[in-house]
């Protein structure tokens, strides 16, 4: 289930990610466009106007020309009619008057001239200035037109991206669909198993009950025997020697001294459990020998494989402590407030024999832990959990009577290590699990 989880949210972070990469394309390519439309409307504003101006400043010296032509051709009419007349009248107070105005119309003709051609140079240098605004004009306008081009391009590349954009949402979401069923396939595998085992669990137990009966029914014959017949006790002892040595192994076993008290479950669950816990090493509790986690790893193992309950791990757990590890548990033992308690046995435990220096070499071991070709996903998962709780202790459990501010507090720290643990998985899986 956390695999789907982690499959499911990628997913949906990568989809939400393409579709916010095309949204942002998208709203540049329109920001572009406004922006060069509006360059182009500029300066298409500017040129008319320009060109406006520069054709009434041109009609203008058009006419003011016309008018000066006009002028210069009344006074050069006036100086032909007076070259025209005769000698003598040239002489007269007329034509002195003549010559005057002859005079001053040359000098305003000769102003008229130089107000002309300085006017016509005014003209060159409009025209001029014309031209090479036109040319600027004509080359901002082709800038435009690339660049408008080059968003033009820009907005097919991103409608082309956007399609490989959904073709890849299609094989996600094809992807997906076989991580569901491989994850569907692992769960009925999983849950196949967890029947298996519930069904061997019950078998054993079942057959453990067998055995306890076939012991008392063993122990009532063996006393019907020693009651009714010293003779048919010998006989019988013939017959029945096996089950009887298996009577009296226990009865030695259990040290009562009564050969008649009765052999019930726990006492037989004592047995059991004598020769399961020589499976689980000594520790001391000396630096340099086992990591105190390491051993718990070991003594869970036998734990799980036994069926014991919590208080029964307190027990014989510490059965298998020698040294510094048995007086500490001594101690703690005397000052405990509840004695059943493992979770606070086994923390107090980590606590006092797990130094700092091992602590943040399983920091570092948890941080560079990585899933390894031949490791299961879930063995995987199961390491991370293992290591995470030896460090940051293991999850807290609140019962039915618990604050609403406490239950409230176990959530937020619960999703806090759910967090913690997703990075170190994702971060440490291999890279087809995670494709």
């Amino acid at each position: 289930m956390l695999e789907k989880l982690i499959v499911e949210k990628e997913l949906l972070f990568k989809q939400l990610a393409l579709d916010e990469y095309a949204k942002n394309l998208e709203q540049d390519v329109a920001n572009e466009t406004k922006k060069t439309e509006k360059e182009v409307d500029k300066v298409r504003r500017e040129f008319s106007k320009k060109v406006a101006d520069s054709y009434l400043e041109n009609t203008r010296l058009t006419a003011e020309i016309e008018t000066l032509t006009r002028t210069n051709f009344k006074q050069a009419t006036l100086i032909a009619d007076y070259n025209n007349r005769p000698k003598e009248s040239q002489a007269s107070d007329e034509s002195k008057t003549f010559l005057t105005e002859y005079e001053t119309a040359k000098t305003d003709l000769e102003k008229a001239k130089s107000e002309i051609i300085g006017q016509n140079d005014c003209i060159n240098d409009l025209r001029d200035s014309l031209s090479q605004l036109k040319e600027d004009t004509e080359d901002k306008i082709k800038q435009l037109n690339h660049s408008y081009n080059l968003l033009d391009n820009a907005h097919e590349a991103l409608k082309n991206a956007s399609k490989l954009t959904e073709d890849d949402v299609t094989t996600l979401t094809n992807k997906n669909q076989e991580l569901y069923q491989k994850l569907d396939t692992l769960q009925i595998e999983t849950n196949s198993k967890e029947a298996s085992m519930k069904l061997l669990k019950t078998t054993k137990r079942d057959l453990f009950n067998k055995i306890s009966d076939l012991q008392q029914e063993l122990k009532a014959k063996d006393l019907y025997i020693q009651k009714h017949s010293k003779s048919n006790l010998v006989a019988d002892t013939q017959t029945h020697s096996k089950p009887t040595q298996t009577t009296n192994i226990i009865t030695m076993t259990l040290g009562n001294g009564n050969e008649d008290a009765p052999i019930t479950k726990s006492h037989l669950r004592e047995l059991y459990s004598q020769d399961e816990r020589k499976s689980i090493p000594i520790f001391k509790g000396k630096r340099g020998e086992q990591l105190v986690n390491n051993w718990l790893k070991d003594a869970e193992r036998v734990a799980q494989s036994a069926g014991w309950e919590k208080k029964d791990k307190i027990k014989y757990f510490s059965d298998r402590l020698r040294g510094d590890a048995a007086d500490w548990h001594s101690d703690y033992m005397e000052r405990a407030q509840d004695e059943e308690d493992y979770d606070a046995w086994e923390k107090a435990l980590i606590n006092r024999f797990l130094t700092e220096t091992e602590l943040e070499n399983l920091r570092k071991q948890l941080n560079e832990l990585r899933q390894t070709p031949d490791q299961s996903t879930q063995t995987f998962v199961s390491r991370i959990n293992q290591l995470y709780d030896i460090i940051h202790g293991k999850e807290i459990t609140l019962g039915d009577k618990a604050t609403n501010e406490a239950k409230a507090l176990a959530i937020s720290l619960s999703q806090m290590r759910g967090e913690a643990k997703q990075k170190i998985l994702l971060k440490g899986l291999l890279p087809k699990i995670l494709k």
